[in-house]
């Protein structure tokens, strides 16, 4: 299928909600690790806009869950250093 080539790659799925707070609660709430690792990947995309959730994602580093950790050090990067 040559018009294949043309499509866009695939984006990962983000959960529905862009609400900081929501996403900080489904990042935080003990239970299914991928859902988790979305919410904290969702986090990271906004970048700057997240920073209310440094506090939340700092304390996600000590998760013994090793995705959601490395999950919690970018989405720390993305969101950059505190003003």
């Amino acid at each position: 299928w040559e018009w294949a080539d043309e499509l866009p790659p695939p984006r990962p799925s983000l959960p529905a909600s862009t609400d900081v707070k929501e996403l900080i609660a489904q990042a935080t709430r003990p239970g299914d690790a991928d859902k988790r690792v979305e919410a904290v990947n969702a986090l990271r995309a906004m970048g700057p806009k997240a920073r209310p959730a440094v506090p939340h994602l700092v304390g996600l580093l000590d998760d013994p869950n090793d995705r959601l950790r490395r999950a919690a050090d970018a989405a720390l990067e993305a969101i950059g250093p505190p003003a």
